[in-house]
């Protein structure tokens, strides 16, 4: 090769390899960040009262709290996992979702506009509550959104954990089909745990 022609291909040669480099580099980080879990603390063993009396009627097989940061794009497929399963099981499961604002937020905020507030307000058996400075979600081990603890008829804890494999990807999960064995009676004798994928609850909102 001419030597002219050399010396225009090796700074695109040098140029060529630092970009797989990076792209590479920026890869294994995307990974790692998908596929990184949240911190949390174990969950109340029974639901509490003051929680159960928001709904009405009879106990029901599963009982889910999610706790949801109003900005974490992650939350979007939990709550997409949410979904199809109170949908499935619309006479079996039922929900309630901490809905993480700052401490001093007032009742007429603009919080239930928000697309995830709207998104829960229409799922069957679904409702959503204010949580101020996260003190509710914290009192059920969850730091970050998308954090769940599911309870049997009887009010005990049989799952906590995340409902997604992975950050922002809805699909197949150890956590739903956990979820789902209880809300069709199935009795589980220990505590199902899996990782929960999301932002930090502490993370300031935009809304």
């Amino acid at each position: 090769m001419p030597s002219r022609l050399k010396s225009i291909f090796r700074p695109f040669n040098l140029f060529l390899l630092l970009w797989v480099l990076s792209v590479g580099i920026g890869s294994v980080f995307m990974v790692r960040h998908q596929f990184t879990p949240g911190e949390s603390n174990p969950a109340p063993t029974k639901i509490p009262s003051d929680l159960a009396s928001y709904f009405q009627g009879e106990d029901c097989p599963l009982t889910v709290v999610i706790s949801v940061h109003p900005d974490c794009p992650c939350t979007s497929a939990s709550l997409e996992q949410l979904d199809r399963l109170l949908t499935h099981f619309p006479n079996s499961s039922r929900a309630i979702a901490f809905f993480s604002v700052e401490e001093d937020a007032a009742e007429d905020s603009n919080y239930q506009s928000n697309d995830y507030w709207q998104r829960i307000d229409k799922m069957p058996n679904a409702i959503s509550i204010m949580d101020r400075g996260g003190k509710l979600a914290h009192e059920f081990g969850a730091f970050v959104s998308g954090s769940v603890a599911g309870y049997d008829q009887s009010g005990t804890l049989r799952f906590q954990g995340g409902i997604t494999a992975s950050r922002g990807h809805a699909g197949p999960s150890l956590g739903l089909d956990a979820l789902a064995e209880i809300a069709s009676g199935k009795n589980l004798s220990e505590v199902k745990t899996t990782a929960t994928f999301g932002c930090s609850l502490m993370e300031e909102s935009d809304s």
